[in-house]
């Protein structure tokens, strides 16, 4: 919802029981996700975030099992996989 603009990342912050900590859950699930990491406002968005925090954590689904992953890593400064051995 931040990324058309129906609401703003502000509006979306969850503050936790952890001081410093704060999240931005993932909202409904959109038709045409790959679509708006490529819009001009997820990096509106990252550049506001990352004015406002030091350390931005971005979860994505596995990377190969849909495009959104690799987009929103593309954007990162560090990538961190974590695999599951034997699975």
């Amino acid at each position: 919802t931040i990324l058309i603009g129906k609401h703003s990342w502000q509006e979306c912050i969850q503050k936790t029981n952890i001081p410093q900590l704060d999240y931005i859950t993932s909202g409904p699930l959109p038709p045409n996700p790959s679509e708006l990491l490529l819009r001009p406002e997820f990096d509106a968005l990252l550049k506001s975030l990352h004015e406002q925090y030091d350390v931005i954590f971005m979860d994505t689904p596995p990377i190969g099992l849909v495009t959104d992953g690799i987009l929103a890593m593309r954007k990162a400064d560090l990538p961190l996989y974590i695999v599951r051995a034997d699975y």
